[in-house]
């Protein structure tokens, strides 16, 4: 396999095409509808760390050597670069992520609490003091409302009707 993947490499940097190399000696299938030797576009940082440094130093239109991955040996041509920069620039998938990430954590914590909540749980009385804690169970809005205070003196006028 090494062997056979050094020799394909030697023979693209020699001239040969990489698409007609890779259509005939790739394990892979076309997707997508792309040719079987194009993969894409990528930003380094999305890709794996040992795809990033087989690319690191090729050049726009040469190949990395041999990359050996659990699915075999990977060639991988770079068609071209675009200089990155100093300034930031606003991802928003980048930016959708951090938010879901942000508030799911409390989401689910809501939701457990709710459960925890709504459920009928009895602790047996020797765990009570080591369970209960855990539970952090809040009585519900309507159990702690006190009743309203009622008058002590005479009758309340409940409404009032007009005579027949």
């Amino acid at each position: 396999m090494k062997a056979r993947a050094d020799e394909l490499v030697k023979q693209v940097r020699g001239g040969a095409d990489f698409c007609t190399l890779a259509a005939a000696y790739s394990e892979r299938t076309a997707q997508n509808g792309q040719k079987p030797c194009k993969v894409g576009l990528f930003r380094v940082p999305d890709l794996r760390p040992d795809i990033a440094g087989a690319v690191k130093d090729v050049k726009a239109g040469g190949v990395s050597n041999p990359l050996k991955t659990d699915e075999g040996y990977q060639i991988l041509r770079v068609d071209n670069r675009t200089a990155g920069s100093n300034t930031p620039t606003f991802n928003e998938n980048d930016v959708r992520g951090a938010m879901t990430e942000e508030r799911s954590q409390k989401a689910r914590e809501d939701y457990l609490q709710g459960l925890r909540n709504e459920s009928y749980i009895k602790i047996a009385d020797s765990y009570k003091d080591q369970v209960e804690p855990l539970l952090k169970i809040v009585p519900p809005a309507a159990a702690t409302k006190k009743p309203p205070k009622q008058d002590k003196g005479k009758g309340k006028i409940l409404g009032i009707f007009p005579k027949p």
